[in-house]
């Protein structure tokens, strides 16, 4: 059975014995309430009669408590009226037939009926009494009235509340539905977060604790994944730098010597040059790669971001200028010291430089460096770093493949560069995150906790 029609049955079960239990405490206080009002009118009644027929009574002016007796009867609640002396004998009733008969007061036990009795009083004297019998039949006309309204009552509120049980059961199996569904994608390695809201109740809280589990255990496999490769790249390195680097640098002397030797021969000058450069690519490969298997802990100074980026700036600004591009610096001013590696944070800026440069090749475009201070929440102060440019942007189908080893958009890349990037900025406990319109411009942010104190490990 579903946990929608569970719900909406112990629901509706709740609301049907509320609901009964309540029709059935109402009958019960109308009743009661019916009674009271025919008692309270019989006590009025014989009250009234008492004083009235004092005189009559007195004088035995028989047709004059004929009339009162009658006149009495004629309510449809009394069902009799006798004057009685104090023996008990009747001297009047609305039946003509009981008149000098023995008068016994009703059972209590006959629940159709109540009696209510008087005494004719003469200067606090008993002289005789008025008996009037309430006749209680009527009420249960109209008991059986109420109880047919309660009923129906009863039933349209059963049904809307039966209407308002099916919604709620839905309301709260729907987010558990999706989540089902969402927890079997995750089963199959799908690790889309399920849409929330912004509710505070059980649901709201399930489906937020599962989205962040979700991503937990996201990062933990592209950890384990990526400590995988690190393990399969530190083996292959080993022997790279062992069979590749050593001999590099004799190559390059033997080069050089040959260009010194036969310096008026514009073949060799030629060539010996590429030889040069091609060394000096494949030993800078390596050296990524070194790095990449083995990123170096960073070597923490107190430093002003802000003199990092413009000292880059003084590195690059030729080179950036050769390629037909600006870099513009927006820098925060009242930015406060904090503990960097400034290695690292040359090569992670570098680097970002450098791929802006790449995504604007043979155009006129503009890089813009902006630092800032700002607070996020649970990180708390961070240094922010952004490099926008306005060249040709990411393709969105790449934007989740930027940061995996040896993928590259361009031509002559070695995917290693914003790998160790990221490497590097997240032994300094920050993040990066590129936002890019197709086309048009990339935004890289990076941001490093702030460090007044340097923290010892």
């Amino acid at each position: 059975m579903r946990l929608s029609v569970k719900f909406s049955l112990v629901i509706s079960g709740l609301l049907f014995a509320t609901i009964g239990l309540m029709v059935f405490i109402n009958i019960n206080q109308n009743k009661l309430f019916l009674q009271n009002e025919v008692q309270k009118k019989g006590q009025t009644l014989a009250q009234t009669a008492a004083i009235s027929c004092l005189d009559p009574f007195l004088t035995k002016d028989f047709a004059t408590l004929r009339r009162y007796c009658n006149s009495i009867a004629q309510d449809e609640d009394v069902t009799s009226i006798s004057i009685i002396d104090t023996d008990n004998i009747i001297k009047m009733n609305n039946d003509i037939n009981r008149l000098g008969d023995l008068w016994e007061k009703r059972n209590p036990s006959d629940s159709g009926y109540y009696e209510v009795i008087d005494s004719i009083l003469l200067a606090d004297a008993v002289i005789g009494y008025v008996s009037i019998t309430m006749n209680n039949l009527n009420i249960r006309d109209e008991l059986r009235q109420l109880i047919i309204k309660n009923i129906l009552l009863g039933a349209f509120l059963t049904i809307i509340g039966l209407f308002f049980a099916l919604l709620m059961a839905r309301r709260i199996t729907t987010p558990l539905n999706i989540l089902t569904t969402f927890a079997a994608r995750v089963a199959e390695g799908d690790f889309q977060s399920i849409p929330v809201s912004n509710s505070s109740d059980e649901v709201g809280i399930l489906s937020r604790a599962f989205n962040l589990m979700t991503s937990s255990l996201k990062t933990y496999i592209e950890a384990r994944t990526r400590n995988e490769r690190l393990t399969m790249a530190g083996r292959l390195s080993a022997v790279i730098a062992h069979e590749i680097r050593n001999p590099l640098e004799p190559i390059k002397g033997a080069a050089t010597m040959l260009r010194v030797k036969e310096p008026a021969n514009d073949w060799v000058i030629k060539y010996t040059k590429i030889i040069e450069e091609e060394v000096e690519n494949l030993s800078e490969f390596i050296g990524n790669f070194l790095d990449f298997t083995r990123p170096e802990e960073p070597q923490l100074k107190k430093l002003n971001i802000n003199t990092l980026i413009i000292q880059i700036k003084d590195l690059t600004e030729e080179y950036i200028r050769q390629k037909n591009n600006i870099l513009l610096l927006s820098l925060d001013e009242t930015m406060q010291n904090s503990f960097f590696d400034p290695n690292h944070i040359k090569q992670i800026i570098m680097n970002l430089i450098l791929n802006a440069i790449s995504a604007m090749e043979g155009v006129k475009g503009e890089i813009e460096i902006i630092t800032s201070k700002e607070f996020l929440g649970e990180v708390g102060d961070v240094i922010q770093i952004i490099v926008r440019d306005n060249g040709t942007g990411i393709n969105p189908d790449m934007l989740e493949k930027l940061f995996e080893p040896y993928f590259s958009s361009k031509s002559q890349g070695t995917g290693l560069g914003l790998f160790i990037s990221q490497l590097l900025i997240e032994k300094h406990g920050g993040k990066i995150s590129f936002k890019s319109e197709f086309g048009k411009w990339t935004e890289v942010l990076v941001w490093f906790p702030f460090k007044e104190k340097q923290v010892e490990k």
